[in-house]
């Protein structure tokens, strides 16, 4: 069927002219805004004299605890972090000892 204007084509489908609906303006009300909860971080201090920090001790009980693939992906990531881009690490210098001697 074809259609010769805008007319035809509003009775065609029953609506009569100048019976259109304009779209009404709706004010909504704003959503309420929600304040993000702020995240505090507690600072862990440990206030000890140098002499009596004991740093290495912990630092290797901390390390013994680790599982040993955790402690040579952090060696890699340590050793890596010197190297120049593009140069490798240098796995020549082994310290071998003899067991049982």
């Amino acid at each position: 069927m074809f259609f010769t204007s805008d007319f035809d084509l509003m009775t065609n489908i029953g609506v009569k002219p100048g019976n259109t609906k304009k779209r009404k303006s709706v004010i909504l009300k704003p959503k309420p805004i929600i304040k993000a909860k702020i995240r505090q971080i507690v600072p862990v201090l440990r206030k000890v004299m140098m002499k009596d920090a004991k740093d290495e001790q912990r630092d290797m009980e901390y390390w013994l605890s680790r599982p040993v693939q955790e402690r040579a992906a952090a060696v890699t990531f340590i050793i890596s972090q010197s190297l120049k881009k593009g140069q490798r690490m240098d796995k020549t210098k082994l310290v071998r000892k003899r067991l049982g001697a």
